[in-house]
């Protein structure tokens, strides 16, 4: 009975779950059992004191936080059985809804020590910048998510880039922060980690960011073209844009220059302040 009980399960988180509408909805499992070992099941089902498990949380997230939460979303379906098949799909819908929460892979279930456990393969959120807004730091992640917190350990995102300059208040968590020179900023800082300079040169590290749609010698700038001023460990700043077009330069082509810099110590060495990457005409000489 308990192998049969513990394919059963194996079959059940095989199932693929629904996630932000992105994929096909799975049709339901529907699993044969003895009317004893239903009964059994329900019961457990309908416990709030099994036990939760999030698989291979990152360093940066409050694991124990995390699962009191997803405890609170399995709270809401108390009374429901295991044996019904759209079940792992609300609980996963749920879930999703939580702010940290970026995707739910897959939720399954097993019997352990007389409970159910029930585990979640989640994708969370993961701060990339912190806003200045209203004299605190508001974290949010790559995509601009605003996030809560407390839902992460303090070390572990003290030096993440600061971003200032931004116009927009912030959303509810879990929503996407609507303004432009913060989505300007997260653009630059992707793919600024993704070149590695951080991890190759520590004094690279970007320490903070200022936006700016202020009119530049009395041309105002596009709102969807924010001024991006990258303030780096080293004490220089690299003047940026993260839209290319006319006369300006994509953010690949603006740290392509980065690299030719570096690649040469004294032409790095002449830049006291900043170095304007924006235009090609603007780019620290050789």
């Amino acid at each position: 009975m308990e192998e049969q009980r513990a394919s059963r399960a194996d079959a059940q988180a095989a199932s693929p779950v629904a996630s932000n509408g992105t994929r096909g909805r799975p049709a339901p499992v529907r699993f044969e059992a003895t009317e004893e070992e239903s009964r059994r099941i329900q019961a457990l089902a309908g416990s709030t004191s099994g036990s939760v498990r999030l698989a291979d949380p990152p360093a940066v997230l409050r694991a124990d936080g995390a699962e009191r939460d997803l405890q609170s979303v399995l709270a809401a379906f108390r009374g429901r059985s295991v044996f019904d098949g759209g079940l792992l799909r609300e609980i996963a819908a749920a879930a999703e809804l939580l702010p940290w929460v970026r995707e739910v892979r897959r939720v399954s279930w097993a019997h352990r020590e007389g409970q159910v456990c029930v585990a979640f393969d989640v994708v969370p959120r993961v701060p990339a910048a912190a806003v200045l807004w209203g004299g605190e730091r508001r974290l949010v992640d790559i995509a601009g998510a605003l996030l809560p917190a407390v839902s992460y350990h303090e070390e572990a995102v003290a030096d993440i880039p600061w971003v200032q300059g931004v116009a927009v208040p912030p959303p509810a968590p879990g929503s996407a922060w609507g303004d432009p020179g913060l989505r300007a900023a997260l653009d630059v800082l992707d793919v600024y980690a993704r070149r590695g300079f951080a991890e190759r040169r520590p004094e690279m590290r970007p320490v903070s960011v200022l936006v700016s749609l202020a009119p530049e010698r009395g041309i105002a700038r596009p709102v969807a073209d924010p001024e991006v001023r990258l303030s780096l460990a080293c004490g220089k700043q690299l003047l940026m844009t993260a839209r290319g077009g006319v006369g300006r330069l994509s953010i690949d082509e603006q740290l392509h220059h980065v690299e030719d810099i570096l690649a040469d110590p004294p032409r790095w060495h002449r830049i006291e302040r900043y170095a304007d990457l924006r235009f090609r005409h603007t780019v620290p000489a050789q």
